[in-house]
């Protein structure tokens, strides 16, 4: 059975939950190595680094740590690990006492705290405005409706799907190339499931 060989130890440290994350986590990563161990439960939360064009640095930022780079070795956009709005810091790896592996961690599109968009969602959105802007196949009506319609593309909420009806019937009217250039950019800040949504 599945269940069976699962490589976890189980100790009574663990809650029913959080056994069952890590169940779930070992099926979405069949690679990754879980050991546990028992005594006290005392998670860390770390931060991370991103530029202002949106690329990583480091998710395993810590208060105790060295000055993250000041400039990123990409692009040379400054780099940041507090939400210039609020000032909050930008949640990183969360290292779950006793769990040893690893994932991927994704920059965030908005701040968890004042939901302000980041400087690379900001960026992203209004690289895809202009864009919008120059294609002479739409109306000055339909670059409206379809400007005003990225924040729901890109946002996993109530309105993706209007959001998403709409790209697939503007860009229809469009060229290929408007499409692939805009896909690439919303995949930046959006989910893989917004992303395959957005049918060629």
């Amino acid at each position: 059975m599945f269940f069976s060989k699962i490589p976890l130890i189980y100790t009574h440290s663990y809650t029913p939950f959080r056994f069952l994350f890590l169940i779930y986590y070992f099926y979405q990563h069949p690679t990754a190595e879980i050991h546990l161990k028992g005594g006290d439960i005392m998670d860390t939360q770390y931060s991370q680094s991103v530029c202002l064009k949106g690329h990583q640095i480091s998710s395993f930022i810590t208060t105790s740590s060295e000055n993250p780079k000041e400039f990123c070795e990409d692009c040379g956009s400054e780099v940041i690990t507090h939400c210039p709005s609020c000032n909050k810091s930008i949640n990183g790896y969360l290292q779950l006492d006793g769990v040893f592996g690893g994932y991927d961690v994704p920059v965030p599109s908005y701040c968890r705290n004042c939901s302000s968009p980041y400087p690379w969602t900001s960026t992203a959105l209004e690289s895809l405005k202009e864009l919008i802007n120059l294609q002479d196949e739409l109306n000055d009506e339909e670059k409206d409706d379809f400007s005003s319609s990225l924040p729901d593309l890109i946002s996993n909420g109530p309105k993706s799907k209007v959001a998403i009806t709409k790209f697939n019937k503007y860009s229809s009217k469009i060229s290929s190339g408007f499409r692939n250039f805009a896909v690439e950019i919303i995949s930046s800040i959006a989910s893989d499931v917004i992303v395959k949504s957005l049918t060629p």
